[in-house]
């Protein structure tokens, strides 16, 4: 512990004390790549919403000393554009989880950005978590719980709104913390899904991977990930009570967000018209991110089909054609 997250730790315990989760945490889950980020910062923009900000992310333990600081020297490094789609950044910006879970508490998928060639043993205890022990899951839990809090408390707000892909794997655990949790889940057109993830991962690698790492073993990591993660979610996604789930496709999103915001407050939030307007005035500015166009190689199809196929068919969307 250093000397900063101790004067943290003294600083904030009381009002994480106070702190009390009443409104139902809302979750963005589905594969990377899918829409998640340009949702969750849609939502973040509820006057009541608690949410992870870039600054909280890397620094989960040092959220209160010296905040001043040390959020105006991450800014002056922070880079302007998120590498791949040219989403911009900032240290208040909304921001996933799952960093912040390896930066707090030791527990994160993401650790093989770091370690690739470890990512089987990574991907079990972190991702796909049947085996975890009941002693890990709950340490998880106390630990989650305490971080929502330090999230209301750093913006103000009262209800959490997450976005965390690799919760799509958990959410027996998240059912068993919050019953009544909302859950949108977004899904993509799986070949695009696919190159987005790759070129999204590959970049990230080069900037942190700690070992060595070949193209051959990242596509296989990719579309295995999918496979595992898609079919976790079909299995599980019964568990969650019919009011408590919305399912929607990123084209929707990215051509129609009005008519998805309108459906997620119908089902959600009922009689916060005022909260969806002032979403809807962010749209413009929100959806600025680089599109990208995607040309599919006949063998790069072939290979999809072969090793997902029935998976994709399951999903709703058509084999392309080689």
């Amino acid at each position: 512990m250093t000397c900063i997250s101790a004067f943290d730790k003294l600083r904030s315990k009381q009002l994480e004390e106070r702190v009390i989760i009443e409104k139902p945490p809302v979750f963005i889950i589905g594969h990377w790549r899918s829409g998640t980020t340009f949702l969750h910062n849609l939502l973040s923009c509820m006057s009541d919403a608690a949410y992870p900000t870039t600054f909280h992310t890397v620094f989960p333990n040092n959220l209160f000393a010296f905040k001043g600081i040390i959020k105006w020297l991450m800014q002056y490094f922070l880079p302007k554009r998120r590498p791949v789609d040219e989403v911009k950044m900032d240290s208040n910006n909304p921001q996933e989880e799952e960093m912040a879970f390896g930066n707090a508490f030791f527990f994160s998928y993401y650790y093989w950005f770091y370690f690739p060639k470890e990512y089987d043993e990574i991907a079990e205890r972190f991702l796909f978590v049947e085996h975890i022990t009941d002693e890990e899951q709950e340490k998880f839990k106390k630990n989650y719980v305490r971080f929502i809090k330090r999230t209301m408390i750093n913006t103000g707000g009262s209800r959490y709104i997450s976005k965390n892909p690799p919760n799509t794997a958990r959410i027996p655990i998240l059912l068993d913390m919050f019953p009544e949790a909302k859950f949108i889940y977004l899904s993509r057109d799986p070949y695009e899904t696919l190159v987005s993830t790759y070129r999204f991962c590959n970049a990230f690698l080069k900037t942190l991977q700690l070992q060595e790492f070949n193209d051959t073993d990242l596509w296989k990591i990719v579309i295995d990930t999918y496979r595992s993660l898609i079919e976790r979610y079909r299995r599980y996604k019964s568990l969650i009570p019919e009011d408590q789930l919305i399912e929607i496709q990123y084209k929707d999103l990215v051509n129609q967000p009005e008519h998805v915001l309108d459906t997620i407050f119908d089902r959600f939030f009922p009689g916060l018209p005022e909260e969806k307007e002032r979403i809807i005035q962010h749209i413009p500015s929100l959806s600025e991110h680089k599109a990208n166009t995607y040309r599919f190689e006949k063998d790069f199809i072939r290979w999809v089909n072969r090793e997902i196929g029935p998976l994709i068919v399951e999903q709703g969307y058509s084999l392309r054609k080689y």
